[in-house]
């Protein structure tokens, strides 16, 4: 499972990998390519919301030093941020 986060705002994405199997669940594609159409689709998964976290901590473990910050959380649904299909 890879991770794909920002940090206050920032224009850089920090990559967090999970490398131990974790449990998820695989999510159904709907978008159906033209026929003949040989490019493999990206595969997608619902992964536990504690492993994700765990990754961005290992990943960035300064942001765990300061009990005094709140942090938000905003996740992108890669799914709806497909572009359409160009014809």
């Amino acid at each position: 499972v890879r991770v794909l986060y920002t940090i206050n705002s920032s224009p850089q994405y920090i990559l967090a990998k999970i490398h131990e199997p974790v449990p998820v669940i695989r999510c159904a594609y709907a978008q159906q390519l033209p026929e003949g159409h040989d490019v493999t689709q990206p595969q997608y998964a619902q992964a536990p919301l504690k492993a994700c976290l765990t990754a961005i901590c290992n990943s960035s473990p300064e942001l765990l030093q300061d009990s005094s910050r709140d942090f938000s959380l905003y996740v992108l649904d890669p799914l709806e941020a497909q572009p359409a299909p160009s014809n």
